[in-house]
């Protein structure tokens, strides 16, 4: 499902910049539902987009708290407002009805970021999910701590802004952790204001811990239900003393960031950048006849020449460096190519090379073809 929901929500990415309050005009209500929304609104782009995005929010959701089968007849309303006044500082605001109906009112203009748009989603689902799931509980105000829903949004956020994510390392690292963190309500603003970093690292350091999953899940559902877990999590971590835990937090944030220093390439950089190496028709070597095409088959007879085993040996290690941060369409190929670089150097038979060559040539062709595909979709209106 939330793979569905991530296809359809990056072909309607670009619609959010051109839609604002003056975009919007007076015609009858525009109304899209799904599984677990329903949306109203007076513009017809703008009630798309954010039946998609909520859809994308919900599945998201749903798979980080490990519950597949969790159904609700009762959809969240959403509508959809101009900006007023007196609410200038409220992007969103939720109620729910004495029966469990939820209403979230988002404030629907151009200072909407993409962050409290995908929160509020997050909120409103939230309300009704908890309702569903705990009862009375969740039948006025949230109890839910501010932690687990900001790490849920933030989760979502950066499923799409993959590229942030070392920024919300870096953030949570450099304000360093604040213990009342585990205790905030919602709408609470905490003294390092980086409530959002901190707790998407808080909920991965949890994820990462070695704790069972049903262990991780009591923690997250008990934060849920308004409780305070950090006494319990200290437990369950043998962790001593705050000093323990600020010291594994620190180490945390610092591997984080490190895996997050190459983001991937884009699909056509990937692409160009393998094509590249694998192109020798651009390159003189002395001693080797220049062609138009060196083929493998040319490449395997020109193998002994000192100079061309440089080049391979550059190349694979060139491909070694940057295949983690190639696009993962592309990652099949990549690896494909190097083989075949190494069996120049190390082959006893030309067949070796051509085979990998081969296999090289069949991953770059699927590869291309679907890459054409996610371009044209997301191209097409």
């Amino acid at each position: 499902m939330k793979t569905q929901c991530i296809q359809l929500f990056f072909i309607s990415l670009a619609l959010l910049p051109a839609l604002s309050a003056s975009d919007w005009k007076p015609s009858d209500l525009i109304i899209s539902e799904n599984r677990y929304f329903e949306i109203v609104g007076h513009d017809a782009r703008s009630v798309a987009y954010v039946a998609q995005l909520s859809s994308f929010i919900a599945g998201s959701v749903l798979d980080e708290l490990a519950d597949v089968d969790y159904s609700n007849p009762r959809t969240v309303l959403i509508q959809l407002d101009e900006a007023k006044t007196d609410k200038a500082n409220q992007a969103y605001q939720v109620q729910i009805s004495q029966l469990g109906f939820v209403t979230l009112s988002i404030q629907w203009d151009e200072k909407l970021e993409l962050y409290s748009l995908m929160e509020s989603l997050v909120v409103g689902f939230m309300q009704a999910y908890g309702y569903a799931s705990y009862g009375d509980a969740y039948l006025e105000r949230s109890p839910a701590k501010a932690w687990i829903i900001h790490a849920l949004a933030s989760t979502a956020y950066l499923q799409l802004r993959p590229k942030l994510a070392r920024s919300f390392y870096f953030e949570a690292e450099t304000v360093g952790f604040d213990f009342q963190l585990f205790e905030a309500e919602l709408g609470q603003v905490l003294p390092s204001k980086r409530i959002s970093e901190q707790s998407f690292a808080l909920y991965r350091l949890i994820k990462k811990q070695p704790l069972r999953a049903e262990e991780k899940q009591r923690v997250f559902r008990s934060a849920l239900l308004g409780m305070s877990i950090a006494e319990s999590l200290f437990e369950r971590m043998a962790m001593p003393s705050k000093s323990e835990f600020l010291k594994l937090w620190t180490e945390f944030l610092k591997v984080e960031q490190s895996k997050c220093r190459g983001q991937f390439m884009n699909l056509s950089l990937s692409k160009e950048w393998l094509e590249s190496l694998a192109r020798f028709s651009e390159m003189k070597l002395e001693g080797i006849p220049q062609r138009t095409n060196l083929s493998a088959h040319n490449l395997w007879a020109e193998r002994d020449s000192l100079k061309l085993r440089r080049v391979l040996e550059a190349r694979i290690e060139l491909i070694s460096m940057a295949i983690a941060r190639i696009n993962p369409l592309y990652y099949n190929a990549a690896q494909s190519l190097a083989f075949t670089y190494q069996s120049l150097l190390d082959a006893s038979y030309e067949w070796e090379v051509l085979s990998l060559f081969s296999e090289y040539l069949d991953a770059m062709d699927r590869a291309q073809s679907v890459h054409e595909q996610i371009s044209e979709a997301l191209e097409s209106p």
